[in-house]
């Protein structure tokens, strides 16, 4: 089901317009909010680009209503993936965004909320079981939904118990969203696999430049440097889940958490001076 889902919205991506902005000297500097400050406020470009993109926003909208989804598994993936299809998530967002405000101008507001939350679960979506790419993207994706929100409660049409049904919808898929310890985790082992790879196999093929011969010589000449590299990676990535541990339990307490100090904790300055975690036998 997970990548089905995932499928659905690179269907959704497949069949997406490209936006075409005013040609005039003037529409050219026109800046493109994707209707932040309401419909009325909507750029021509933006008002055409969403209508001629309605088959793009339904797929989309069927996508995100789906429980799962794994653009892609951790255990399939290299480090170096290019990920353009969760990129161009931003732009189903942008999608649902328009579509959003189009719907509080024509007070369609329990439409306009399904397209708000369409987003949010999107979001978490893409950041499912990704690492720290898919996370800043799919946080984006969030944050561009919920700072969009105030201002659909604001309608003059908005009754409480809608307000109400906002939050509790809010509250459900925050419960269950994927973390950014989540996304250390992914990250942790996409680089421990670059790390540890077979890279005589991978000089074999053309495309490869001369970072990969480079990373191939250094495993049977100086293998201490890998020892070095996946002790420090051990150790910042236990560094870095313990901290978020500590700020989510100040968070609970209503206390403000301790700054993040890696170069303190972690023993090296920023003169990259090797220290214990470098230490070899």
């Amino acid at each position: 089901d997970e990548k089905e889902t995932a499928a659905l919205y690179r269907q959704a991506i497949a069949t997406l317009q490209p936006m075409k902005h005013d040609e005039t000297p003037q529409g050219k500097d026109l800046e493109i909010t994707f209707a932040l400050e309401g419909w009325e406020n909507a750029k021509p470009a933006e008002r055409v680009w969403l209508e001629s993109n309605r088959v793009t926003l339904e797929t989309t909208l069927r996508a995100s209503q789906r429980p799962t989804c794994v653009f892609y598994d951790p255990q399939d993936r290299s480090f170096d993936s290019r990920l353009d299809d969760v990129r161009a998530t931003r732009q189903l967002a942008w999608l649902l965004m328009l579509e959003g405000r189009r719907l509080e101008s024509e007070g369609e507001l329990d439409a306009a909320l399904d397209c708000y939350v369409a987003t949010v679960r999107m979001a978490h979506h893409v950041v499912a079981r990704g690492d720290e790419v898919q996370y800043a993207i799919g946080r984006g994706v969030e944050v561009m939904a919920l700072a969009r929100m105030p201002r659909w409660a604001a309608h003059a049409d908005q009754t409480p118990e809608r307000i109400r049904k906002a939050i509790r919808q809010l509250e459900i898929l925050d419960s269950t969203a994927p973390s950014i310890a989540d996304a250390l985790k992914t990250q942790y082992i996409l680089i421990r696999r670059a790390v540890t790879t077979d890279f005589e196999s991978l000089m074999a093929d053309p495309r490869n430049d001369k970072t990969v011969a480079s990373a191939a010589l250094m495993k049977p000449y100086i293998p201490w440097e890998i020892t070095r590299a996946l002790r420090l990676l051990d150790y910042r990535t236990a560094e870095a889940i313990a901290y978020l541990s500590e700020v989510e339990t100040a968070l609970a307490r209503d206390v403000p958490p301790t700054p993040w100090q890696p170069t303190e904790s972690a023993g090296y300055a920023p003169d990259t001076r090797i220290d214990r975690w470098a230490a070899t036998p």
